[in-house]
């Protein structure tokens, strides 16, 4: 292997374990916030005995003893959402100016908070009158579907654009190639719902009733990639008008063994700690 052919596999190699630590980080910042807010949420309302599931590859729910009748259950639900779109766009556009890898982490979570959030209310949809969850619980109070639908989707392309500008962080160019492209967008969503399917299957195979909604979302997953590795030029292009653009960092081994690790010990933490009992306030 002559040395411009090892210097690009390591230049990938970094670029794709930046993007894939920075991501599982971003996604265990994403669950915890939204689950906080539920939880949060429901001792604002009355609520109490909240037990707190956080499991970054399992299920992550907040459940109570007692919650109030009345409008409790859909303003719990509802905070979930609201709290980790908030708190994603208002850390995003704090650390915005930032360009050191290390900051990817943050930026990344706004992306992440819109997709999930966008895909999560439609998920919802799909499921409703059958099973109400965060934001279904709103349509028998009057909510139309329809607008759930559409900010759904409107939440869902505000992400996919995000995540497209926030790449070049990690040194993703705005005018790489398609080759370049697809496995870059590849290690952020599908690769972590690819973590979440292996773990499943070799660590935790009593969870089987699972895997079909991980393989789903894999397979949505693997949709967007296709979406943002063919419209990667033209977001960026759009963006300029509207967005300065981010600069194009050079990450190497220094900045992917960091997160690398940072990554494994979140996941750990929230696996070690995946039902915490709060009890009451």
């Amino acid at each position: 292997m002559n040395a411009s052919k090892e210097q690009s596999l390591r230049a990938n190699a970094a670029q794709w374990g930046v993007i894939a630590a920075s991501f599982s980080i971003a996604f265990c910042i994403q669950v915890v916030i939204h689950e906080m807010g539920h939880c949060l949420a429901g001792y604002a309302v009355g609520a109490t005995g909240a037990q707190v599931r956080l499991h970054p590859f399992l299920n992550a729910n907040v459940m109570f003893t007692h919650v109030p009748e009345g409008m409790a259950q859909p303003i719990i639900g509802m905070m979930g959402i609201t709290a980790d779109l908030m708190l994603a766009s208002i850390a995003g556009l704090l650390v915005w100016k930032r360009q050191a890898v290390v900051w990817l982490p943050v930026l990344l979570w706004g992306a992440i908070a819109f997709i999930g959030e966008g895909v999560g209310m439609l998920e919802s949809l799909g499921t409703y009158p059958e099973y109400r969850d965060d934001i279904t619980q709103w349509i028998p109070l009057g909510l139309p579907p329809a607008w759930i639908a559409t900010v759904s989707v409107l939440l869902v392309v505000i992400g996919l654009v995000w995540l497209a500008l926030v790449l070049p962080t990690a040194g993703l160019s705005p005018e790489a190639s398609f080759p370049q492209r697809f496995p870059a967008y590849f290690f952020s969503l599908p690769f972590y719902f690819l973590m979440a399917i292996a773990y499943i299957l070799v660590i935790r195979p009593d969870k089987q009733g699972i895997l079909p909604v991980r393989l789903s979302q894999m397979a949505i997953s693997l949709v967007f990639t296709l979406l943002l590795a063919l419209f990667h030029k033209p977001i960026h292009r759009l963006s300029k008008r509207f967005v300065r653009p981010r600069r194009q960092n050079r990450p190497d081994l220094r900045d992917a063994i960091p997160l690398g690790v940072a990554a494994i010990v979140v996941l750990i933490l929230l696996i070690g700690t995946t039902t915490v009992s709060w009890g009451t306030l």
